[in-house]
This record gives structure tokens, C-alpha cells and sequence, in this order.
């Protein structure tokens, strides 16, 4: 029993509860019963019921493959009230981007939830009156659906999907904005525990952290990720480079080039 055992290409997978460290149970399995890496989101159902992955030990198949052996923290998929549900956002883009496996810049790699994609966006200034009818959507959210939760947090019984504007379709010059903001390097783009996105790219100047699509040297999408007091003097600089303006749609405010 021992030879057949060690002689397997099965991999022992123990099962561990993530709240409370007790081992749940073990499994020999096979390496194609397995994902490729565990850094995307991955559920297991064990005895009926639904677990997620929290933790993987190790993470990429590669090295489980060879040692054998696989640790996995889960904690158990609750199934929720529709009518207690609360958002942590008053509003989310319609138009979710492709997925792959594999990043097309390699200097680094920025992540994001995916309900955080676009939430601040370059838009064409031809977009105003599709801007103003999401705006006024989110608007009503957060006169009629907003709750204070916790330490003065705001979330919200209800959202607004944003499927009025549409894609931007920039088609901006890439190259052109790289020069414009001084940048280096360009990393990759990475929605949490799915994947890459295709065609994203990021990058990051001393105030501030940027996202989008780029395809064939055209900028298709512009966001930004993370800013503070002094990106506003960029939002200026490139509306004006390029006749855009920007949204930032959870907090209903636009900055055109003629504020």
C-alpha cells in the first residue's frame, strides 16, 4: 500500500478551516482535478457544502506537482438574504473587461476589485448628456439608499448599474501620453482573484496611479486608481492634452477643461 501510495502522482490536499485552523479533511488528488495556480478565485464543495479559497500552500501547481502536497485555507460561502444585502458602492460599470491568464506588461502588476474598474474615468467630452443621466441614476442612490454603517461608513441597500455611457472608446494617442507624464514603466493590470485584464496596462507618476486598456498604441480606456490633493493639476493637464473630461462617479462630480 505504502510503494503505491509514494509512488503516486496524486497530490495529498488537506482541507483546513481559515477561521478556526481545524482540519476539515484530506484527499488524494489527481494534478488535472486541480487549478493552475490558486491565485484566481476558486471554490470547493465539500460534504454539500460551499468553501473558497482563502489561503493556498503553495500556490502555483508547478510546485505542487512536485512536492505532493497542497494546504488549502477555506472559509465557507454563506448564503445571503437578497434583502440584507448592503453595497459598499452606490454604483458599478455595466461593461466588465476580458480576463486572461497571463500579464502583457511584466515590470509589475496593479490590483483592483472589480467593482472598482472605472469608478474614475477620462471620458470624451462629447459624453456629457450620457453623463448626466448615470449621474442623476447615482444620485438618487445616495438620497434614498444610503445607510451609515459602523464607524460612520456610508453603504447602500441598492446600485446603480452603469449602462447609459456605454465603453469610452478613446482612441488616444498612447505614446503621446507616456511622454506627456514622464513615465518609464508600465505595469500590468490585475482584477483580484480572477485574472489579468487583456489589453490593461498601469502605471504611476509621483501622485498618482493610472489604469486602462491600450490596444495597437490607442488608448481605449483611462482611469485613475489612486490619487491625492495634487493629481487634480494631472486631471487639468491631460484634459486639456487631450479635450477630455473626467468623472468620478461615486461622488457624482465631473472636472472639465473649462472649470
Amino acid at each position: 500500500m505504502f510503494k503505491n501510495l509514494f509512488g503516486s502522482s496524486k497530490i495529498r490536499v488537506e482541507f483546513i478551516d481559515f477561521r478556526t485552523g481545524e482540519l476539515i479533511g484530506k484527499s488524494l488528488m489527481k494534478p488535472e482535478q486541480l487549478p493552475e495556480t490558486f491565485e484566481l478565485y476558486t471554490n470547493f464543495t465539500l460534504s454539500g457544502q460551499e468553501w473558497t479559497v482563502i489561503e493556498a500552500n503553495p500556490v502555483h501547481s508547478k510546485d505542487f506537482t512536485l512536492t505532493r502536497s497542497l494546504k488549502l485555507k477555506l472559509q465557507k460561502v454563506e448564503k445571503l438574504n437578497p434583502e440584507n444585502i448592503l453595497y459598499t458602492l452606490p454604483t458599478i460599470s455595466n461593461e466588465l473587461p476580458r480576463i486572461i491568464d497571463t500579464p502583457q506588461f511584466e515590470k509589475f502588476r496593479t490590483t483592483l476589485h472589480e467593482d472598482d474598474w472605472r469608478q474614475r474615468e477620462f471620458l470624451k467630452n462629447s459624453a456629457f448628456p450620457l453623463v448626466e443621466i448615470e449621474l442623476n441614476g447615482i444620485k438618487e442612490i445616495w438620497k434614498n439608499h444610503n445607510k451609515i454603517v459602523g464607524d460612520n461608513l456610508n453603504a447602500f441597500d441598492s446600485i446603480h448599474i452603469r449602462r447609459t455611457i456605454g465603453l469610452p472608446g478613446l482612441n488616444l494617442d498612447f505614446i503621446k501620453l507616456q511622454e506627456f507624464l514622464a513615465i518609464d514603466e508600465i505595469g500590468s493590470l490585475f482584477i483580484d482573484r480572477q485574472g489579468f485584464i487583456e489589453n490593461g496596462f498601469s502605471f504611476k507618476t509621483e501622485n498618482t496611479t493610472y489604469a486602462g486598456i491600450v490596444l495597437d498604441s490607442l488608448l481605449k480606456e483611462f482611469c485613475i486608481l489612486t490619487l491625492n490633493e495634487y493629481t487634480i493639476k494631472e486631471i487639468d493637464a491631460i484634459n486639456h492634452l487631450f479635450n477630455l473630461i473626467y468623472v468620478d462617479w461615486y461622488n457624482c462630480s465631473i472636472i472639465a477643461e473649462n472649470d
